[in-house]
């Protein structure tokens, strides 16, 4: 069954977070020669997003606090 009830954006809110990260280039750990041009980057961090959900029938309005998790792994070619 689709949900009717609720949809659309009720909730509205401030994310921020903090990434650090590290670039390893390939080329230092594999002797060909395509791997001068690879890249690989590794990332981790945290997130912290605030919430307020819209009040519903004069009801003040909910918080959500959420801590998230961020990793980051992506591989990159330089042309």
């Amino acid at each position: 069954n689709y949900d009717t009830e609720n949809h659309g954006v009720d909730e509205e809110g401030d994310i921020y977070g903090l990434l650090l990260g590290y670039r390893l280039a390939l080329k230092n750990y594999v002797k060909k020669d395509f791997a001068k041009r690879i890249d690989i980057r590794v990332g981790a961090g945290v997130g912290y997003a605030d919430w307020e959900t819209e009040p519903q029938s004069g009801e003040p309005p909910d918080s959500d606090e959420e801590i998230i998790p961020v990793c980051e792994l992506t591989m990159g070619y330089m042309f």
